[in-house]
C-alpha cells in the first residue's frame, strides 16, 4: 500500500470514528413546565392523599460504578471520557502510520543510493572498453576459433551485468530507472552475444555436469528478456 494512499484511509477513520463520539450530546427537553403548568390548572379538586412513599432497596444492592447514576445513565461530569477512550488507540495508529512512512522513505533513499553505487561499478574502465570492443561491428565470436580476446570481453560482459541482474531481481535498486538507462544497452549486448551465451560451456573436461552460458548466467539473460519487451 502506498504512503498517500494510507494516509487518506487514516484520515477518513479519523473523520468517521472522532467526529460522531466528540460533538456534543442532544440535551433532554425539560418537563418541569409543563408538569407546573398541568398542576396550576387542575386546581384544588385534584389533589388527593399523599401515596405512600416505595421502601428502599436493602443497602446490600449493587453500588453503582464511579461516574454512573442507578438508572445506568452517564454523569454528565464524566462525558469527555468517551472522546479521550477513543483517541487513545487512534493516536497510536497514527503514530504506526508515521513511522512506517518515515520507513518508505529511508527505503526509497537507500535504493537511489544502491542504484548510484550500481552503475558506477557497471561504468569501470575495464566493463565500459569491453561494452565498446563488443558493440563494435567487427566484433564475433566463434569457438572453434579460441579467440582470447573475444572471449574475456565477452565474459566481463556477462559476469557484470549477471551481478547487476542479481540486484535487480531481488529489487535493491529501482528497477524502472534501471532499464530506461540500460535497456537498450542490453539489448544490443544480447544479440551481439547469443551465440556466446548458447553455446559457451562450463564443467569439467569430460562433459560431466557441463552448462551453457544460460544457465550460468541467469540473471544476465533476465537482463536480456526484459529489455527487449521495453
Amino acid at each position: 500500500m502506498s504512503g498517500r494512499r494510507l494516509f487518506r484511509l487514516i484520515l477518513a477513520f479519523l473523520l468517521v470514528a472522532v467526529v460522531p463520539a466528540i460533538a456534543p450530546a442532544k440535551a433532554p427537553e425539560s418537563s418541569s413546565s409543563s408538569d407546573s403548568g398541568a398542576s396550576l390548572i387542575s386546581g384544588p379538586a385534584d389533589i388527593r392523599p399523599a401515596t405512600p412513599p416505595t421502601p428502599k432497596a436493602p443497602a446490600n444492592d449493587p453500588k453503582p460504578a464511579s461516574g454512573e447514576k442507578l438508572d445506568g445513565t452517564v454523569a454528565a461530569g464524566n462525558s469527555w471520557m468517551l472522546p479521550v477512550t477513543i483517541l487513545s488507540p487512534l493516536v497510536n495508529l497514527l503514530m504506526f502510520a508515521i513511522i512506517y512512512l518515515q520507513l518508505l522513505t529511508a527505503r526509497k533513499g537507500r535504493k537511489t543510493e544502491d542504484l548510484f553505487t550500481l552503475m558506477k561499478f557497471l561504468h569501470q574502465p575495464e566493463f565500459r572498453d569491453a561494452r565498446k570492443a563488443v558493440l563494435a561491428e567487427n566484433w564475433t565470436w566463434d569457438s572453434s576459433k579460441n579467440d582470447k580476446k573475444a572471449e574475456k570481453n565477452a565474459w566481463i560482459i556477462c559476469s557484470s551485468f549477471d551481478f547487476a541482474g542479481v540486484m535487480v531481481q531481488n529489487k535493491f535498486v529501482d528497477r524502472k530507472v534501471f532499464f530506461k538507462y540500460w535497456a537498450l544497452v542490453i539489448d544490443l549486448l544480447g544479440k551481439k552475444l547469443e551465440k556466446f551465451i548458447s553455446e559457451k560451456e562450463f564443467g569439467l573436461a569430460s562433459g560431466v555436469n557441463k552448462v551453457t552460458g544460460k544457465e550460468y548466467w541467469p540473471y544476465f539473460v533476465r537482463l536480456i528478456e526484459e529489455a527487449r519487451s521495453k
